[in-house]
């Protein structure tokens, strides 16, 4: 079984000239097939955390600022602007 992590998985793997071209700009197309999936991966795990993250992020600041206009002064802090 080939690892992910190894070198070279596969000696025979010549990427196409459109991947090659591709690798210029972004450096995963010129790596093999399996390699590409679990970067692909990892980066789908990292953009769908920072959307949540900053979702939540966006939805939380919008609660308080509304919390402290509604008259909630008192419960709402200073701090927490």
């Amino acid at each position: 079984m080939n690892d992910i992590f190894e070198d070279n998985p596969d000696p025979d793997y010549k990427p196409t000239k459109f991947m090659a071209t591709l690798g210029k700009v972004w450096d995963s197309f010129e790596k093999p097939p399996n390699q590409r999936r679990y970067i692909q991966k990892l980066d789908l795990f990292i953009l769908s955390y920072s959307l949540l993250s900053y979702g939540l992020k966006s939805i939380d600041v919008s609660n308080v600022s509304n919390a402290y206009v509604s008259g909630m002064k008192q419960d709402v802090s200073p701090s927490m602007l």
